[in-house]
């Protein structure tokens, strides 16, 4: 059946209206850790992304979940901060690592967006085959891909083809594959976690 290309993202947007706030108390707001480079290497990259439709079978969730193993560091996006580094980032107080007692645990934003997106997948899956998922975490990571997206807004413009298409037919897309972004280095993000594992 056809669609409107517009109506469809503009409802999509609509659902969520409420005002956003992020609030450190007693600290300054972290922007992010690769503001400036790590390693010398540039802090973003173009990359040419994909708007292709997927499907339910398990060859595509197979390359979905390589795909996303080889964006995970060895924590898993969780890393173990040292006292000067803390204060250098000007980072709120956080969970103490007990091994290292001098060191806080912190979990690095985008990689628990991505755990989120990937549970809301792997829970909708669960409800295509008529099994048990918990409600509350999928909703719950909803918000956190909601308010990551809203955050750091793509402001890249892409090109389109039609301004209607068939959901029926998505081989032909009016948003073609393969259009570049701005993207953060995960080259160098990963390096950086991977320097600093930690896992409560």
């Amino acid at each position: 059946m056809g669609s409107n290309l517009f109506g469809l993202c503009c409802a999509s947007a609509g659902v969520y209206k409420r005002h956003m706030a992020v609030v450190f108390q007693n600290s300054q707001h972290f922007d992010g850790i690769l503001s400036t480079s790590l390693d010398g290497s540039p802090a973003t990259e173009l990359k040419s992304l994909s708007a292709q439709w997927v499907g339910f079978d398990n060859e595509t969730r197979a390359k979905e979940d390589e795909i996303i193993r080889d964006f995970l560091p060895a924590s898993h996006g969780f890393v173990s901060l040292g006292q000067s580094e803390i204060t250098d980032l000007k980072l709120p107080e956080s969970e103490v690592n007990p091994e290292k007692p001098d060191e806080n645990f912190y979990y690095v934003a985008g990689w628990h967006q991505l755990h989120c997106a990937t549970l809301v997948r792997n829970n909708l899956l669960l409800l295509a085959e008529g099994a048990h998922f918990n409600w509350n975490h999928t909703f719950h990571c909803l918000e956190v891909v909601r308010e990551g997206i809203m955050c750091n807004f793509d402001t890249s413009l892409l090109m389109i083809t039609g301004l209607t298409f068939d959901e029926d037919n998505p081989s032909e897309l009016p948003i073609p594959n393969g259009q570049l972004h701005s993207c953060t280095n995960m080259a160098s993000m990963r390096a950086w976690a991977d320097a600093r594992p930690g896992h409560p």
